[in-house]
């Protein structure tokens, strides 16, 4: 009986000392990445005032009721530390032959802009800071555009380019 024990005691301690002795190996991984300046910005698409009638005219004031586009999207993103801007400039325009007033100057004091309600102001022809940031920002605009009608907007087709432009410095 001696001689069976001696082989099984043996291999109790053969597994038992791989159990005590595991081995064990690790080993790290570096997840990595780069990324580079960007900016986003998405306008609304061209629009279409509408079609003045006399239906404009209230008769009772002797004015004009406004053309307007309310609630048009705006998004601007950036991801510089030092933050972005966004700035608006009329850059063309187009009036009939026949318009009275001195063009632009006169034709673009009646078209008015604003971001999300705030107060109307008028286009002109300068570049105007819309909104900025002062670090990386994420931003949803909502613009309206209001042109004053009047008398002296004679038939033909009226239109004006308008150019938005996301900087970083």
């Amino acid at each position: 009986m001696r001689v069976c024990s001696l082989p099984v005691l043996a291999l109790v301690l053969g597994w038992a000392s791989l159990s005590w002795g595991a081995a064990q190996r690790e080993q790290t991984v570096t997840l990595s990445w780069g990324a580079i300046g960007w900016i986003v910005l998405e306008v609304n698409e061209d629009l279409f005032l509408g079609v003045v009638t006399q239906e404009y005219f209230e008769p009772d004031t002797q004015t004009f009721r406004p053309l307007e586009a309310t609630g048009n999207p705006i998004v601007v993103a950036c991801n510089y530390p030092q933050g972005c801007a966004l700035t608006l400039q009329t850059v063309g325009w187009q009036v009939p032959p026949e318009f009275p007033g001195t063009v632009p100057d006169e034709f673009l004091a009646d078209l008015d802009w604003r971001i999300s309600g705030t107060q109307y102001l008028p286009l002109g022809t300068g570049e105007v800071t819309v909104w900025q940031a002062d670090g990386p920002a994420v931003a949803q605009l909502l613009v309206d555009y209001r042109y004053r009608l009047d008398i002296y907007d004679v038939p033909g087709q009226y239109s004006v380019t308008l150019l938005y432009t996301a900087t970083a410095p």
